[in-house]
């Protein structure tokens, strides 16, 4: 029998989608989405600290595609425990419980589409957010429609990355030229042997 743990309605709604077969993904920037829908870090931290979620594959990253965090045993078990000693109100609005509407279908922010129209790029007036993103980041990584202004942040950004990566390249450098020298040293040694 798990440990007695309280669950606010939130983070309920969430073991029940899981439990009906949805998977908490997780995106590069370490944010968690369940079925295109935002989920706190506070849900995520909470549930798997309590270990009622699991990685669905412990070999893969988890944020590889296909990858994401279930419901585990424990949560299963403990949504049982809760459904046998009070029903629970909440059940049938999942949905409203969670409240955060779906990406496809918030319309683009003011901010997104002032940003397209700077970048020169043509859109529907109903462009949803998630599909404003992606073709703003599609531009962006072509690099080749940013105005001087744009491809001057765009330039400081790269900079401030090779910048990091910069020691790396220098001790490869390093490596690379100590291993030449000793290669020519005992390339000359064993003509004169």
């Amino acid at each position: 029998m798990p440990k007695r743990i309280k669950l606010t309605d939130i983070r309920r709604a969430v073991l029940i989608k899981l439990r009906n077969g949805s998977m908490i993904t997780i995106d590069s920037s370490n944010m968690a989405d369940l079925d295109g829908r935002p989920i706190s870090p506070d849900t995520r931290y909470f549930l798997t600290q309590h270990r009622l979620i699991e990685r669905f594959d412990n070999t893969k990253a988890v944020t590889t595609k296909g990858n994401g965090f279930v419901i585990s045993g424990k949560g299963r078990d403990l949504l049982e425990m809760l459904e046998r000693e009070t029903p629970w109100e909440g059940k049938k609005d999942i949905e409203k419980i969670l409240k955060f509407p779906h990406p496809d279908k918030e319309p683009a922010t003011e901010r997104q589409k002032s940003f397209m129209d700077r970048l020169g790029i043509s859109y529907e007036p109903e462009i949803s957010k998630a599909h404003a993103s992606a073709i703003i980041s599609e531009h962006i990584d072509k690099g080749e429609h940013l105005s001087t202004e744009l491809q001057t942040d765009h330039n400081i950004f790269r900079r401030a990355s090779v910048k990091h990566s910069g020691p790396k390249i220098m001790w490869l450098f390093v490596i690379s030229f100590i291993i030449l020298v000793i290669f020519l040293l005992f390339f000359l040694f064993s003509r004169n042997i």
